[in-house]
Protein backbone atom coordinates (compact mmCIF):
# COMPACT_ATOMS: atom_id res chain seq x y z
CA UNK A 1 0.00 0.00 0.00
CA UNK A 2 1.41 3.58 -1.02
CA UNK A 3 3.98 4.49 -3.56
CA UNK A 4 7.93 4.32 -3.26
CA UNK A 5 9.62 7.02 -4.41
CA UNK A 6 12.47 9.46 -3.68
CA UNK A 7 15.84 11.27 -4.94
CA UNK A 8 19.26 9.13 -4.40
CA UNK A 9 20.90 12.41 -2.36
CA UNK A 10 17.65 12.28 -0.41
CA UNK A 11 18.64 8.69 1.27
CA UNK A 12 22.69 9.97 1.54
CA UNK A 13 21.32 12.68 3.28
CA UNK A 14 19.54 10.68 5.89
CA UNK A 15 22.02 8.38 6.10
CA UNK A 16 24.56 10.77 7.23
CA UNK A 17 22.51 12.39 9.55
CA UNK A 18 21.53 9.52 11.57
CA UNK A 19 25.39 8.06 11.78
CA UNK A 20 25.33 10.24 14.38
CA UNK A 21 22.53 8.24 15.90
CA UNK A 22 22.74 8.43 20.24
CA UNK A 23 20.96 8.56 23.23
CA UNK A 24 22.16 12.26 23.45
CA UNK A 25 20.87 13.53 19.95
CA UNK A 26 17.66 11.63 19.80
CA UNK A 27 16.58 13.06 23.24
CA UNK A 28 17.73 16.64 21.24
CA UNK A 29 15.30 15.37 18.47
CA UNK A 30 12.80 14.44 20.52
CA UNK A 31 12.48 17.92 22.57
CA UNK A 32 12.21 19.62 18.74
CA UNK A 33 9.79 17.42 17.38
CA UNK A 34 7.80 18.14 19.89
CA UNK A 35 7.33 21.62 18.95
CA UNK A 36 5.13 20.29 15.81
CA UNK A 37 2.80 18.22 18.00
CA UNK A 38 -0.71 18.19 19.48
CA UNK A 39 -0.04 18.90 22.97
CA UNK A 40 2.18 22.23 22.16
CA UNK A 41 -0.27 23.56 19.68
CA UNK A 42 -2.87 23.06 22.27
CA UNK A 43 -0.85 24.78 25.14
CA UNK A 44 0.30 27.30 22.66
CA UNK A 45 -2.97 28.49 20.78
CA UNK A 46 -4.85 28.29 24.16
CA UNK A 47 -2.56 30.52 25.32
CA UNK A 48 -2.87 32.94 23.02
CA UNK A 49 -6.89 32.22 22.55
CA UNK A 50 -7.52 32.67 26.04
CA UNK A 51 -5.57 34.57 27.66
CA UNK A 52 -3.31 36.88 25.57
CA UNK A 53 -5.41 38.12 22.66
CA UNK A 54 -7.99 36.38 21.62
CA UNK A 55 -8.36 37.81 18.00
CA UNK A 56 -5.21 37.28 16.69
CA UNK A 57 -5.54 33.87 18.00
CA UNK A 58 -7.96 33.36 15.76
CA UNK A 59 -6.41 33.79 12.49
CA UNK A 60 -3.51 32.35 14.07
CA UNK A 61 -6.11 28.98 14.24
CA UNK A 62 -7.41 29.28 11.25
CA UNK A 63 -4.42 29.47 9.34
CA UNK A 64 -3.30 25.88 11.41
CA UNK A 65 -6.74 24.08 10.32
CA UNK A 66 -5.81 25.74 7.19
CA UNK A 67 -2.54 24.45 6.57
CA UNK A 68 -3.86 20.96 8.25
CA UNK A 69 -6.42 20.73 5.70
CA UNK A 70 -3.77 21.10 2.68
CA UNK A 71 -1.11 18.68 4.71
CA UNK A 72 -3.47 15.58 5.21
CA UNK A 73 -5.37 15.82 1.64
CA UNK A 74 -2.00 16.06 -0.22
CA UNK A 75 -1.08 13.32 1.61
CA UNK A 76 -3.92 11.33 0.44
CA UNK A 77 -3.11 12.36 -3.10
CA UNK A 78 1.02 11.68 -2.95
CA UNK A 79 0.58 8.49 -0.73
CA UNK A 80 4.31 8.29 -0.64
CA UNK A 81 5.46 5.34 2.20
CA UNK A 82 7.58 6.22 5.23
CA UNK A 83 11.17 5.92 4.13
CA UNK A 84 12.35 3.16 5.88
CA UNK A 85 9.34 1.01 5.34
CA UNK A 86 11.60 -0.12 2.08
CA UNK A 87 14.75 0.46 2.55
CA UNK A 88 17.62 -1.09 4.61
CA UNK A 89 20.24 2.04 5.01
CA UNK A 90 17.58 3.86 6.32
CA UNK A 91 16.47 3.66 10.32
CA UNK A 92 13.18 4.00 12.01
CA UNK A 93 14.38 5.70 15.09
CA UNK A 94 11.42 7.30 16.64
CA UNK A 95 8.09 5.46 14.44
CA UNK A 96 5.36 8.28 13.72
CA UNK A 97 3.27 6.59 16.15
CA UNK A 98 4.11 4.80 19.03
CA UNK A 99 1.56 2.30 19.14
CA UNK A 100 1.24 -0.31 16.58
CA UNK A 101 3.14 -1.69 13.54
CA UNK A 102 5.51 0.03 12.47
CA UNK A 103 5.62 -1.01 8.66
CA UNK A 104 1.85 -0.39 8.45
CA UNK A 105 0.82 2.30 6.45
CA UNK A 106 -2.36 2.55 8.24
CA UNK A 107 -1.33 2.63 11.02
CA UNK A 108 1.94 5.34 10.72
CA UNK A 109 0.13 7.02 7.91
CA UNK A 110 1.93 8.89 4.95
CA UNK A 111 4.72 10.68 4.37
CA UNK A 112 4.68 13.54 2.24
CA UNK A 113 4.24 16.38 3.21
CA UNK A 114 5.54 16.20 6.86
CA UNK A 115 2.86 17.33 9.21
CA UNK A 116 5.14 18.45 11.99
CA UNK A 117 7.08 20.14 9.27
CA UNK A 118 3.87 22.08 8.24
CA UNK A 119 2.23 22.38 11.16
CA UNK A 120 5.66 24.06 12.85
CA UNK A 121 5.97 26.69 10.20
CA UNK A 122 2.47 27.45 10.09
CA UNK A 123 1.95 27.85 13.80
CA UNK A 124 5.14 30.07 14.58
CA UNK A 125 4.90 31.91 11.07
CA UNK A 126 1.24 32.97 11.79
CA UNK A 127 2.24 34.05 14.88
CA UNK A 128 5.35 36.19 13.77
CA UNK A 129 2.73 37.53 10.89
CA UNK A 130 -0.26 38.53 13.95
CA UNK A 131 2.39 40.06 16.34
CA UNK A 132 5.19 41.22 14.38
CA UNK A 133 8.11 40.87 16.79
CA UNK A 134 11.67 40.37 16.27
CA UNK A 135 11.61 37.15 18.44
CA UNK A 136 8.60 35.70 17.32
CA UNK A 137 9.68 36.44 13.02
CA UNK A 138 13.26 34.83 14.75
CA UNK A 139 11.31 31.73 15.97
CA UNK A 140 9.27 31.28 12.93
CA UNK A 141 12.50 30.78 11.16
CA UNK A 142 14.20 28.20 13.61
CA UNK A 143 11.65 26.18 15.32
CA UNK A 144 10.45 25.03 11.45
CA UNK A 145 14.08 24.24 10.66
CA UNK A 146 14.68 21.96 14.07
CA UNK A 147 11.22 19.82 13.88
CA UNK A 148 12.50 19.20 9.99
CA UNK A 149 15.78 18.17 10.63
CA UNK A 150 14.17 15.79 13.51
CA UNK A 151 12.18 14.03 11.55
CA UNK A 152 14.43 13.38 8.96
CA UNK A 153 16.99 12.34 11.77
CA UNK A 154 14.02 10.02 12.95
CA UNK A 155 13.58 8.31 9.73
CA UNK A 156 9.96 9.26 9.35
CA UNK A 157 10.23 11.87 6.46
CA UNK A 158 12.42 12.53 3.00
CA UNK A 159 13.94 15.70 3.24
CA UNK A 160 11.48 16.70 0.15
CA UNK A 161 8.62 15.76 2.70
CA UNK A 162 10.13 18.18 5.25
CA UNK A 163 10.99 20.66 2.68
CA UNK A 164 7.04 20.01 1.33
CA UNK A 165 5.80 20.88 4.69
CA UNK A 166 7.85 24.14 5.06
CA UNK A 167 6.27 25.25 1.68
CA UNK A 168 2.60 23.95 3.52
CA UNK A 169 3.22 26.53 6.36
CA UNK A 170 4.24 29.63 4.40
CA UNK A 171 1.83 29.39 1.91
CA UNK A 172 -1.13 28.60 4.65
CA UNK A 173 0.21 31.65 6.29
CA UNK A 174 0.22 34.22 3.41
CA UNK A 175 -3.05 32.75 2.15
CA UNK A 176 -4.97 33.08 5.63
CA UNK A 177 -3.68 36.42 6.00
CA UNK A 178 -4.29 37.97 2.84
CA UNK A 179 -8.18 36.57 3.34
CA UNK A 180 -8.23 37.92 7.25
CA UNK A 181 -7.03 41.59 5.09
CA UNK A 182 -9.10 41.53 2.25
CA UNK A 183 -12.23 40.14 3.06
CA UNK A 184 -14.49 41.77 6.05
CA UNK A 185 -16.61 39.12 6.96
CA UNK A 186 -14.81 36.45 8.63
CA UNK A 187 -17.92 34.49 8.16
CA UNK A 188 -17.01 33.61 4.67
CA UNK A 189 -13.52 32.75 5.17
CA UNK A 190 -14.62 29.92 7.85
CA UNK A 191 -16.86 28.72 5.38
CA UNK A 192 -13.99 28.59 2.44
CA UNK A 193 -11.56 27.26 4.65
CA UNK A 194 -14.07 24.37 5.56
CA UNK A 195 -14.81 23.92 1.68
CA UNK A 196 -11.22 23.99 1.49
CA UNK A 197 -11.05 20.76 3.70
CA UNK A 198 -14.11 18.67 2.00
CA UNK A 199 -12.65 17.05 -1.28
CA UNK A 200 -10.87 14.74 0.99
CA UNK A 201 -14.10 12.81 1.68
CA UNK A 202 -14.22 10.85 -1.86
CA UNK A 203 -9.97 9.68 -1.65
CA UNK A 204 -8.88 10.31 1.96
CA UNK A 205 -9.99 7.31 4.40
CA UNK A 206 -8.13 7.55 7.27
CA UNK A 207 -8.83 8.88 11.05
CA UNK A 208 -6.28 11.89 10.24
CA UNK A 209 -8.55 12.97 7.88
CA UNK A 210 -11.85 12.67 9.84
CA UNK A 211 -9.59 14.25 12.92
CA UNK A 212 -9.23 17.38 10.83
CA UNK A 213 -12.96 17.41 9.50
CA UNK A 214 -14.17 16.83 13.44
CA UNK A 215 -11.63 19.49 14.71
CA UNK A 216 -12.56 22.24 11.25
CA UNK A 217 -16.20 21.70 12.12
CA UNK A 218 -15.79 22.23 15.84
CA UNK A 219 -14.17 25.54 15.73
CA UNK A 220 -16.39 26.91 13.17
CA UNK A 221 -19.53 26.82 14.62
CA UNK A 222 -17.63 27.51 18.03
CA UNK A 223 -16.01 30.59 16.65
CA UNK A 224 -19.21 31.94 16.05
CA UNK A 225 -21.16 31.08 19.09
CA UNK A 226 -18.37 32.42 20.84
CA UNK A 227 -18.73 35.84 19.00
CA UNK A 228 -22.24 36.07 19.56
CA UNK A 229 -23.14 34.74 22.65
CA UNK A 230 -19.56 34.41 24.76
CA UNK A 231 -17.42 37.86 24.06
CA UNK A 232 -15.12 36.34 27.24
CA UNK A 233 -12.03 39.04 28.33
CA UNK A 234 -8.54 38.01 27.89
CA UNK A 235 -6.31 38.70 31.16
CA UNK A 236 -3.06 39.33 31.78
CA UNK A 237 -2.64 37.69 35.41
CA UNK A 238 -0.45 34.91 35.77
CA UNK A 239 -2.71 32.94 37.76
CA UNK A 240 -5.69 33.03 35.66
CA UNK A 241 -3.25 32.35 32.50
CA UNK A 242 -2.13 29.11 34.02
CA UNK A 243 -5.31 28.07 35.29
CA UNK A 244 -7.08 28.74 31.78
CA UNK A 245 -4.13 26.89 29.75
CA UNK A 246 -4.35 24.19 32.39
CA UNK A 247 -8.11 23.70 32.46
CA UNK A 248 -7.56 23.57 28.83
CA UNK A 249 -5.80 21.06 28.43
CA UNK A 250 -7.32 18.56 30.74
CA UNK A 251 -11.15 19.34 29.67
CA UNK A 252 -9.19 18.75 26.40
CA UNK A 253 -7.95 15.52 26.69
CA UNK A 254 -10.75 14.24 29.17
CA UNK A 255 -13.49 15.14 26.98
CA UNK A 256 -11.74 12.79 24.09
CA UNK A 257 -11.70 10.16 26.56
CA UNK A 258 -15.10 10.48 27.68
CA UNK A 259 -16.23 10.48 23.99
CA UNK A 260 -14.85 6.98 23.75
CA UNK A 261 -16.42 5.40 26.54
CA UNK A 262 -19.75 4.39 24.39
CA UNK A 263 -17.24 2.23 21.94
CA UNK A 264 -15.10 -0.84 21.97
CA UNK A 265 -11.38 -0.54 20.67
CA UNK A 266 -11.99 -2.89 18.03
CA UNK A 267 -14.85 -0.21 16.91
CA UNK A 268 -12.54 3.34 17.36
CA UNK A 269 -9.27 1.54 15.53
CA UNK A 270 -11.51 0.50 12.58
CA UNK A 271 -11.47 2.30 9.16
CA UNK A 272 -14.73 1.68 8.00
CA UNK A 273 -16.88 4.18 7.23
CA UNK A 274 -18.76 4.91 10.47
CA UNK A 275 -16.31 4.98 13.32
CA UNK A 276 -14.46 7.52 10.91
CA UNK A 277 -17.60 9.60 10.99
CA UNK A 278 -18.23 8.75 14.60
CA UNK A 279 -14.21 10.17 14.90
CA UNK A 280 -14.89 13.34 12.72
CA UNK A 281 -18.33 13.71 15.11
CA UNK A 282 -16.31 12.94 18.93
CA UNK A 283 -13.69 16.24 17.72
CA UNK A 284 -16.53 18.74 16.62
CA UNK A 285 -17.33 18.43 20.06
CA UNK A 286 -14.23 18.39 21.40
CA UNK A 287 -13.41 21.74 19.12
CA UNK A 288 -17.05 23.02 19.94
CA UNK A 289 -16.67 23.19 23.81
CA UNK A 290 -12.77 24.36 23.76
CA UNK A 291 -13.76 27.36 21.75
CA UNK A 292 -16.70 28.12 22.24
CA UNK A 293 -18.17 26.97 25.78
CA UNK A 294 -15.49 26.45 27.65
CA UNK A 295 -14.57 30.40 27.55
CA UNK A 296 -18.11 31.02 29.25
CA UNK A 297 -16.64 30.45 32.26
CA UNK A 298 -13.94 32.85 32.62
CA UNK A 299 -16.01 36.09 33.36
CA UNK A 300 -18.29 34.38 36.33
CA UNK A 301 -14.92 32.91 38.35
CA UNK A 302 -12.29 35.29 39.90
CA UNK A 303 -9.66 32.27 39.74
CA UNK A 304 -10.21 32.13 35.93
Amino acid sequence: MGNIFFFDWEVTLMEWIQSVENDIVTYIATFFSMFGEELFLIIIIGFLYWCWDKEKAKPISLTLLFSLAICVQVKGIVARRRPYMDSEIIKCIRPAHDDGDIMSVIVQGYSCPSAHSALSATTFGAIAYQFRRKLFIILAFVVPLLVGFSRIYFGVHYPTDVIGGWLTGVVSVFVVSLLCEKVANKIWILLLVLLISLPGIFYCHDSEYFTLLGLMTGFVVGYLFEQKFVRFQNTRSVLKSVTRVLGGIVLFFALSLLLKLPFSQSFLDSTSILPLIVRALRYSVVSFVIIGIYPKIFDKSKWI
